[in-house]
This record gives structure tokens, C-alpha cells and sequence, in this order.
């Protein structure tokens, strides 16, 4: 634009020069005629201003001529700008151009950045692009135009876009473009873009609400249930503590001494869950990873069975001791978890066993826990390992165990998983990957 500018202005400048220069030569030469006697008739005067007369009209129209181009230039590069904009900006937003001829009733899509016109088709073929749940909207702007309405009309619903090869959502803002000769609308101009970002976050913020709401209620229900997890094993340690002090039945103080243990450890394990659900939420959950044999883990936890579990009467605990190996790992957020699948299958088998098992799975060990107890139905399985949810809130618990079991089996790149069935039992488990701590070979263990 700069240089377009310039080589005018020169050219004006040498009009300029030009014109000047003859306005002196005539000048000049009838100043000389004047000096050497020569007679100047008044017909030699109105030849002279005619020459001067027509020289500058000359040259107004020609510095006319040259700002007329300058002026179209510029205009020119200023659209050419402007289209190069209005391009990027379609192209780039995945906008575009779309018009309605009223009386043929046919859209067209045009795109500016092909430059050309991408689709011609009837008001049928356009519905067959719309989304069936969208079509009366569809229908409505279609309505709006065939009335010939001159208002604007703004709609949103979900298109077909071929090139793209899936829906998206689609904002359209509908304006009247060209009457006829009766005043009436005779086609409609759209500018119409893909909202598909918008619908997206709103759809995440939407699910961000609903979570953080579900949040505060599961919270709020965490709260109300943990007054009462809390207050039944005091009561009973308070009150039992009295009865205690009072009697001298040898009897009665064994059987007042078992529960007052039995709610202590209630009460330790119920407290244990809350700060180890606060170590989760902050990210500060400590994993020791040490050689450790397998054998020596079940082996332990076979020996504390009797005094760390509470298995109804007439269920027996079995722990199948399969291999011996030295792996490397936390050996005490593996018996946690262990641990949290043994009580919860006591509060939920009234018969039959409980047998805690191990094997060599997939370059990792795999834990299970197995039991003949109530089962689980299909419709709570999604719900096991959320936090604060309870299937059954006449069974003594926080809901904060299972949880807590997944977590820690994720800090340590391992998996949950259960399978059950209602009336007939359950199976939980638990994989961690590992690598064994020694080169020799898996002892297998001799029943």
C-alpha cells in the first residue's frame, strides 16, 4: 500500500512540474515578444489564457485520475486485508456462510475459506443433517423464513457436518439479506459456527457441580454417620468400664473385658480410617517399598486371626498359603488392604469360610479374599469403592474401608477389583506389580 502511495504522489509531482514549467515557457515567450516590438493583440492575450486554462484543467483532471486510482487501490488492498481476516478467522473457528433462497427453498453453504460454495440442498436433504432430537428447532428456523419474517432469528442444534464425519453443535444467527420489489424477503443470509467447545466445558462444569455436590452430601452423611460410628464404641467402653469396676463376678469381668476390647478396636480402627483418608486427600500417603517374603505376610496375618478378626460363629477363616517368594513392596498397605477385605467379609458371612489366597499373576501378585457370605447385587457393584457409601446401614462402618483400599492400591500402580454374587458370596482382590527381590526360583508351598 506504502509503495502504491509513493509512485503516485511522484507522478503528481511530475505533473506538477510540467504544468509549471509551460505556464513559464509561455510566460517567457510573451514577455520576449513584448521586448523585441512585437505588437500583442487581444487575440493573442485570449490564446495565451486559453493555453493557461486548459493546462491547469489539464492537470486538475489528471491529478484527479491518479488520487481516483490511488483511492480504488487502497480500497482494493483494504478488502483484500479485510477478506484475508474474515478468512483466518472461518477457518480457524470453523465458521461459515449459510443463505436461503424463499422461493426455491434452498440453502446453500458457502466457506470462506474454500472460496467457492461447498453444498447446494433442499430444506429435506438439510433436515436429514440435523440431529433427531433437534429437528422441531430446525423445523422453527426453517418456519421463520418461509414466513418471510424481517426480524432476526437465533437457534442452536446438533449438525451433521460430512466433512468431519460426526455432530456437532451448531449457532446460528439468521438476518434477511435481499427483498423484492413488493418489500418482502426473498432470501436470508446465516452466519452459522460450531459451538462444540462451549458445550463441552459447560458439559465438564456441569459434571465438576454435580461431583462436587455429591461431595458435600456424601460429606454431610460421613459426618451425621460418623457421630454415631463414634459414639456407640465410647458408650459401650464408658459403660462397660463402670460395670467393670463394680463387680467382683469372675465371669462377668472376662465377658465385660471382651467388649470393652472389641469397641476399642473399633474405635482404633475407625479413627485409623479418618487419618488415613486425610493422608489420601493431601497426597502424603508414605509407601516403604522392602523385600519382604510372601510366606511370612499370610503367615503373620494367620497367626493374628483370632484376636484381629471377628468372624460370626461357625465361620472359619482360611488363609491358603501357595508360594514363597521375597518381593519387594509395602508389606504393611498390602496387609492393610487385606485386612479391610477380611473384616468386611465377617460383618457379611453368617456361614461357611473366609479363605485368603495368593498367586503369580500378570508380572505382579494377586491377592483374594473370598467368602460365602450375603453377596453383592449387580446394581451396587459401580458403588463398592466410593467413599462414604454404605450398601447396608444397619452394618457397623463408615463406608471409608473399600476406599481407602482402592487409593492405596493405586499409589502403588496396583488394582481392586470384585466379583460377587447376591446370595451366594464374593471375591475381592487385589494386584500390585512386582519384581522378585532374588533371581531364584518360587519355592511352591506343600500342602
Amino acid at each position: 500500500m506504502n509503495v502504491t502511495k509513493n509512485i503516485i504522489k511522484s507522478v503528481c509531482y511530475i505533473i506538477i512540474i510540467v504544468v509549471v514549467s509551460g505556464i513559464l515557457a509561455i510566460i517567457n515567450n510573451t514577455i520576449t515578444m513584448f521586448i523585441d516590438g512585437y505588437p500583442i493583440s487581444l487575440s493573442s492575450l485570449f490564446s495565451f489564457s486559453y493555453n493557461i486554462i486548459l493546462i491547469i484543467m489539464s492537470t486538475i483532471l489528471m491529478v484527479y485520475f491518479f488520487i481516483s486510482i490511488y483511492h480504488k487501490t487502497k480500497n482494493e488492498e483494504q478488502l483484500a486485508d479485510f477478506h484475508k481476516k474474515f478468512k483466518y478467522l472461518t477457518s480457524t473457528n470453523a465458521i461459515y456462510i449459510m443463505q436461503y433462497d424463499v422461493d426455491t427453498q434452498t440453502f446453500i453453504r458457502w466457506t470462506p475459506e474454500a472460496d467457492k460454495i461447498m453444498r447446494t440442498f433442499s430444506v429435506t436433504d438439510y433436515f436429514t443433517l440435523v440431529y433427531k432430537e433437534d429437528i422441531d428447532i430446525a423445523k422453527s428456523l426453517v418456519s421463520h423464513m418461509n414466513n418471510r419474517t424481517k426480524k432476526i432469528y437465533s437457534c442452536e442444534y446438533r449438525y451433521f457436518i460430512p466433512d468431519k464425519k460426526h455432530f456437532f453443535w451448531q449457532y446460528n444467527d439468521i438476518f434477511p439479506y435481499e427483498y423484492g420489489d413488493d418489500g418482502r424477503v426473498v432470501s436470508y443470509l446465516g452466519m452459522c459456527r460450531t459451538n462444540d467447545k462451549w458445550h463441552k466445558a459447560m458439559e465438564e462444569m456441569k459434571q465438576l457441580r454435580d461431583k462436587a455436590e455429591s461431595a458435600n452430601i456424601m460429606k454431610s452423611a460421613f459426618l451425621a454417620n460418623m457421630s454415631h460410628e463414634i459414639r456407640t464404641p465410647l458408650n459401650a467402653i464408658i459403660g462397660f468400664s463402670g460395670l467393670l469396676a463394680e463387680t467382683d463376678n469372675p465371669k462377668e469381668k472376662k465377658e465385660f473385658n471382651e467388649i470393652i476390647n472389641q469397641n476399642n478396636t473399633i474405635l482404633l480402627q475407625l479413627i485409623n480410617d479418618i487419618l488415613d483418608l486425610s493422608r489420601i486427600e493431601s497426597g502424603s500417603v508414605d509407601l516403604k517399598n522392602e523385600p519382604f517374603s510372601l510366606l511370612t505376610l499370610i503367615t503373620d496375618m494367620d497367626k493374628a486371626s483370632k484376636s484381629a478378626y471377628l468372624p460370626k460363629k461357625g465361620v472359619k477363616i482360611i488363609f491358603e498359603k501357595s508360594i514363597d517368594e521375597t518381593i519387594v513392596g509395602d508389606k504393611n498397605r498390602i496387609s492393610q488392604i487385606l485386612n479391610n477385605y477380611i473384616t468386611n467379609a465377617c460383618k457379611f458371612t453368617d456361614k461357611g469360610s473366609i479363605r485368603i489366597s495368593y498367586e503369580r499373576k500378570d508380572n505382579g501378585i494377586c491377592f483374594s479374599v473370598t467368602d460365602t457370605g450375603i453377596g453383592i447385587s449387580q446394581n451396587d457393584m459401580d458403588r463398592i469403592f466410593i467413599r462414604f457409601e454404605k450398601l447396608n446401614s444397619f452394618v457397623q462402618g463408615t463406608g471409608l474401608g473399600l476406599a481407602i483400599c482402592l487409593s492405596l492400591a493405586e499409589a502403588m500402580n496396583g488394582k481392586v477389583d470384585v466379583e460377587s454374587k447376591e446370595g451366594e458370596g464374593s471375591t475381592f482382590r487385589l494386584w500390585i506389580p512386582v519384581k522378585a527381590e532374588f533371581s531364584e526360583k518360587s519355592k511352591i508351598i506343600k500342602k
